[in-house]
Formats: C-alpha cells, sequence, structure tokens
C-alpha cells in the first residue's frame, strides 16, 4: 500500500516482485527524484511522483484459510 501525500486515499497494489526489489525500485526513485512505476498482479500500472510518496507499507503474504476452525 502506498500512502500519496495530500491524498485522503491509499493505492493498494498486489505485486509480483519480492520486497527487496520493491524497496530498491522506490529508494531509486527517490534518491533520483523519479517517478515509481509499478505494475500490479492484473497488468496495470501505477505511476507515483516520487516527492508525493507519504509511506510504503509492505505486508507479508498469509494463506487463506477457508472454512471453520476446530478448537
Amino acid at each position: 500500500m502506498i500512502g500519496v501525500r495530500d491524498s485522503a486515499r491509499e493505492l493498494p497494489l498486489e505485486i509480483g516482485i519480492d520486497e527487496a526489489a520493491l524497496v530498491r525500485t522506490i529508494e531509486q526513485a527517490i534518491a533520483s527524484g523519479g517517478v515509481v512505476s509499478l505494475t500490479d498482479v492484473k497488468g496495470d500500472r501505477v505511476l507515483v511522483p516520487a516527492a508525493a510518496i507519504a509511506y510504503v507499507q509492505i505486508a507479508r503474504k498469509s494463506d487463506r484459510r477457508v472454512g471453520f476452525a476446530v478448537s
């Protein structure tokens, strides 16, 4: 999830790259003052000016559980 400055909404993204690659991409864009370009698993592309990024939340992928738990 990417928080954008002066925006009430975050950009929720499910992307197909690992955490280290994501961090490198964002760090490089911030260092160069460029744009972060990410493509989600559906093929949609998001471009965010690095200067507009307020925060990035990286969530670990969790197993989806279906059904009922037995105690």
